[in-house]
């Protein structure tokens, strides 16, 4: 089974950037701009994380986490959502059942390092 990594953004250039800093991992990153295209994807590919942004159109990034965290073939899926709002919304993502958090801008170290970190938490062997 090929793994593979889901980023979820209506930015272009976030989505450029993620999918940049990822490709360091090894793994097929896919991408998604909308919640409801997130959601297909989730279902069809299962990636082994996803980066959720938490403002996206059509449906909001915390609503997604809840879809995915109440599905059972995909709710141990970590989800990791990404946000300009700031510290007052990483109530509203944890309620959601995010695993991580991470602020933008992005740096490339803290995305690294937060994949490192979820993957260290599920044994999922790290190669880069």
């Amino acid at each position: 089974m090929d793994k593979k990594i889901l980023v979820v953004d209506d930015s272009v250039g976030v989505l450029r950037e993620m999918v940049r800093i990822l490709k360091q991992t090894g793994l097929e990153v896919l991408t998604a701009s909308s919640g409801t295209e997130a959601m297909k994807l989730m279902i069809r590919e299962k990636p082994i994380l996803v980066f959720l942004d938490l403002m996206l159109p059509e449906m909001n990034g915390d609503v997604v986490c809840k879809f995915i965290k109440g599905m059972p073939e995909i709710k141990c899926t970590p989800v990791i959502i990404v946000t300009a709002a700031g510290e007052q919304h990483l109530q509203r993502c944890f309620q959601s059942g995010c695993d991580a958090y991470v602020i933008k801008p992005v740096s490339e170290d803290d995305i690294l390092q937060k994949v490192k970190t979820v993957f260290d938490e599920r044994d999922i062997p790290v190669s880069w």
